[in-house]
């Protein structure tokens, strides 16, 4: 038995009306009403930021009648080029386990007028009441069976009395895997009752382990696609989840056959990937503009530009699809 739920979601837009108000004037304490039910109360100090490069921080409350819980954050970013700024929405974990997350959105793409909606960071977990952590670290061992990433990703914590295993990195910005005791984790925090009451809404008073896919930003632009208004829907989750978990965790058996870790009924359906472009035979000007772009980055003249060159070369290196080919070039520099 398994339930998937969303854990984390954090998506952008630019909203279609002006806000009416300079974030500036408002301090820790003022409350600015965006429509009926929504309001915005600026955070405080260093949880006032984001990590990608947003300013200044919101909490966001929701409710009437005088009564009103935080449902989010939002982070506003001004463009230099453009009147509008960018909006990045960050939802408060209790959402996905107590309320409909698509009436939620629906509540701020209302409110704030917006369109557009870019999923930044998505986060499923796959929730059942088999010892998932155990069942991963046999089938790593197992001599009869090969994990088919060995040497393509990182495996952590997989000795007998690691409770967490992670497979992946998160400073890939794409996506990565944690197997862990949910159980024992919220039995150590005092504000996840909520987690504890949806499990046990499924499983009774059982101990429950969860596979938690977490998604990021440069995995994510490859599925444009991915519709954030189905995200309450359990077959779609299920869908993601299983599409994205054997990126990363795949077995064989000895006669090279696939077995799966966690049999799933949703196998068949899968999300478009969004093809990259290649320039066949044309590349190797791409390339050298690559290689232009290092050499120059690296002289005087653009030591206060190198963020902007490394953002061009990034854009580049992912249009064309030369991940590949950049990784052996940089190992051929740094040998000379």
């Amino acid at each position: 038995m398994y339930i998937h739920f969303v854990d984390w979601l954090e998506f952008r837009s630019t909203p279609t009306h002006p806000l009416n108000f300079n974030f500036k004037d408002y301090s820790t304490d003022s409350i600015y009403k965006i429509s009926d039910g929504l309001q915005l109360q600026r955070m405080k100090y260093s949880k006032a930021t984001h990590p990608e490069t947003y300013g200044d921080g919101f909490q966001i409350l929701h409710g009437s009648n005088g009564y009103y819980e935080e449902i989010g954050k939002v982070f506003i970013k001004k463009v230099p080029t453009s009147t509008d700024p960018i909006l990045r929405f960050q939802l408060d974990n209790h959402i996905f386990y107590v309320s409909d997350i698509t009436k939620m959105i629906k509540t701020l793409v209302d409110g704030f007028k917006l369109t557009n909606l870019t999923i930044e960071r998505l986060d499923i977990s796959h929730d059942t009441d088999e010892d998932m952590v155990s069942k991963f670290k046999e089938w790593y061992y197992d001599t009869e069976l090969t994990f088919k990433n060995k040497n393509k990703v990182s495996v952590q914590s997989t000795g007998p009395d690691d409770f967490n295993v992670k497979i992946g990195s998160i400073k890939s910005h794409k996506s990565c895997i944690s197997i862990y005791d949910k159980t024992r984790e919220i039995n150590k925090t005092k504000n996840k009752e909520y987690i504890r009451k949806s499990h046990q809404n499924v499983f009774g008073c059982k101990n429950i382990f969860r596979v938690e896919v977490k998604l990021f930003d440069k995995i994510l632009k490859e599925y444009p696609d991915l519709n954030i208004m189905s995200l309450n829907n359990k077959d779609y989750l299920e869908t993601i989840f299983n599409q994205f978990y054997k990126r990363l965790v795949r077995f064989t058996n000895k006669d090279g056959v696939e077995v799966d870790i966690i049999p799933l009924s949703n196998e068949g359906k899968f999300i478009e990937q969004k093809k990259k472009p290649r320039n066949k035979g044309g590349s190797i000007k791409i390339k050298e503009y690559i290689n232009f772009l290092d050499k120059e980055s690296n002289s005087k003249e653009f030591q206060r530009h190198k963020k902007p060159l490394s953002e061009v070369r990034s854009i580049l290196i992912n249009k064309y699809g030369l991940e590949v080919w950049d990784k052996l070039n940089q190992m051929k520099k740094k040998q000379h």
